[in-house]
């Protein structure tokens, strides 16, 4: 059996952790960025994030050689159908999130991705912090590039900094979006681990600030803030 292989698009406070825990728990991760001192950094040893049992999780999954990073995207694409997106969506005049780095990062590994021998089903997972419609929105970019085959999923973060290992490994809760004509599901899909305390909840005011629009979305939000005990 083949080991399950990711790669992460952005080494910040998102990606490093995320994917340092995978390559923990036996997935092959390899880590991307532009920023090619920041690799060097990284393939160095040398973290700047501040995140408690972080350094040792990394040492350790880089000597068991489940976890490495690169600047090369060609390299990081090839034989990868899982691709994680953490790239930075810093605010624009206006005050909205900017996705352009989003969309650059989907449209880049679309482009090598297309130049591999593997063309099976490829997903995009949108980790960044980013609006509502962001998924939608890369997926027609994608399409309109004559891109196919691919699903493009939403699965945001609740890791404040400082704590982000700790959330990683026993999250308070998982939630994953994924379009209703997506060939591997017609539905959004909640998971709630058992450790959810009961004064966390998610409560959008209405269908238009929830990102998974549609006839069951506040049966979504509700499932989502249910104590841990209604879960099991």
């Amino acid at each position: 059996m083949s080991r399950l292989a990711v790669s992460i698009h952005g080494t910040g406070h998102i990606g490093l952790p995320q994917g340092a825990v995978w390559a923990q728990h036996g997935i092959d991760v390899v880590c991307y960025d532009t920023n090619e001192s920041l690799i060097r950094e990284l393939s160095r040893g040398t973290i700047r994030i501040k995140e408690t049992g972080l350094d040792e999780i990394v040492k350790s999954s880089v000597e068991a050689g489940l976890l490495r990073f690169s600047s090369n995207l060609v390299d990081t694409v090839q034989n990868r159908r899982i691709h994680v997106l953490t790239v930075p969506t810093p605010r624009s005049e206006d005050g909205t999130a900017d996705t352009q780095y989003v969309e650059r990062a989907a449209l880049g590994i679309a482009a090598c991705a297309s130049g591999s021998k593997d063309q099976g089903l490829r997903l995009y997972v949108i980790k960044s912090t980013v609006p509502v419609g962001t998924a939608q929105r890369v997926r027609s970019l994608l399409e309109e590039k004559g891109y196919g085959n691919f699903i493009v999923v939403s699965c945001p973060e609740f890791m404040p900094e400082g704590r982000a290992i700790q959330d990683l490994t026993k999250p308070s809760r998982i939630v994953v979006g994924v379009d209703h004509s997506s060939p591997i599901t017609n539905r959004p899909l909640i998971s709630c681990t058992k450790s959810t305390p009961r004064s966390c909840k998610i409560t959008p005011k209405s269908s238009w600030s929830c990102p998974m629009k549609g006839p069951n979305w506040s049966n979504m939000a509700q499932t989502a803030s249910l104590p841990p005990r209604l879960l099991s």
